[in-house]
């Protein structure tokens, strides 16, 4: 541009029309490639130099004066407009990069979550059912004299072996992503059937359930019948004497309390991976759980929102 904006004003701008191909393509690149400042200090000199050049024309015209600076200034304009084209486009390529990477990141949290989940899952159908079972087989020898004793003992080592059998494959079809088969998940209403096995197991349990306390969501009333689940696996393990379960349902929570008697020191409770599955159950629903000793019992009171607000 230096070179023909010297002949034009040393020789006139008609003499340096053969080099206008080149002038376009200098125009068009300092406006898509220069920096801003530097796109604009050429352009100001283009648009100054070009009429100079023109004024050597002899009578020039209106349009000797604007053409040739309108000619240029638009070839100026087609390359800043590429420019921020292509600025945007790197623009949304790092956006997309950047959600690409966020989402990746999402979806190894769930899969973190989703192996936790499970893990929790499986400790629970696993500690508590083969609990009950070994509880019962210990008491076989017991029951020898007993015939109808002895049948209702094997029995319940049946029926928790089977129901063990069918949450273990109904977890398996979640990992491989098949409902087909995949039995109903475990209540408030089958709360009963689990005190019953946990009787048939050795440990009397009284239970108190409040009617408000059905038509839970899906999530909580799993929430509550695990965390039922291994208050009396514990109970089972530890306890010295009958157990408590009462689950009531307020306004605004859904209250359960297990409570059984301990020895001193209430050796084994907290210690494990399922009062820690439990509380991390509770926190997923921003509830709140204890469990400490009092009175020489052992109490675990949950409070969960009536209403699912999971993490």
């Amino acid at each position: 541009m230096a070179a023909i904006l010297a002949l034009a004003l040393t020789a006139g701008l008609p003499n340096a029309v053969f080099l206008m191909p080149t002038g376009l393509v200098a125009l068009y690149s300092l406006g898509a490639y220069a920096r801003p400042d530097r796109a604009v200090v050429g352009l100001a000199g283009t648009m100054v130099g070009l009429p100079l050049g023109s004024v050597r024309i002899e009578d020039p015209t209106v349009t000797d004066l604007t053409a040739p600076v309108i000619l240029f200034a638009s070839a100026w304009v087609a390359g800043r407009a590429m420019q921020v084209r292509r600025q945007r486009d790197g623009e949304l390529r790092r956006v997309n990069e950047a959600l690409l990477r966020d989402q990746a990141t999402r979806e190894a949290l769930a899969v973190d979550e989703e192996r936790a989940r499970i893990a929790r899952e499986l400790h629970d159908i696993v500690a508590h059912r083969v609990t009950t079972i070994v509880v019962q087989a210990e008491s076989g020898s017991y029951t020898v004299h007993d015939p109808d004793e002895a049948q209702r003992t094997f029995q319940t080592i049946a029926r928790s072996g089977r129901e063990s059998l069918a949450e273990l494959r109904r977890l398996l079809g979640v990992l491989g992503e098949s409902t087909s088969s995949m039995s109903p998940l475990p209540g408030v209403a089958r709360v009963d059937q689990l005190v019953a096995d946990t009787r048939l197991a050795g440990l009397e349990v009284d239970l108190h359930v409040d009617t408000a306390a059905a038509g839970l969501s899906p999530g909580l009333d799993l929430a509550v019948y695990r965390i039922v689940q291994e208050a009396l696996t514990n109970a089972l393990r530890h306890g010295t004497g009958a157990a408590t379960v009462g689950i009531a349902r307020t306004a605004h929570h859904v209250v359960v309390e297990v409570t059984n008697p301990v020895g001193n020191p209430a050796n084994g409770y907290g210690a494990g991976r399922g009062l820690g599955g439990m509380r991390e159950r509770v926190r997923l629903y921003d509830g709140e759980v204890t469990a400490q000793r009092e009175n020489g019992r052992w109490v675990v009171t949950v409070r969960l929102p009536a209403t699912e607000t999971s993490r």
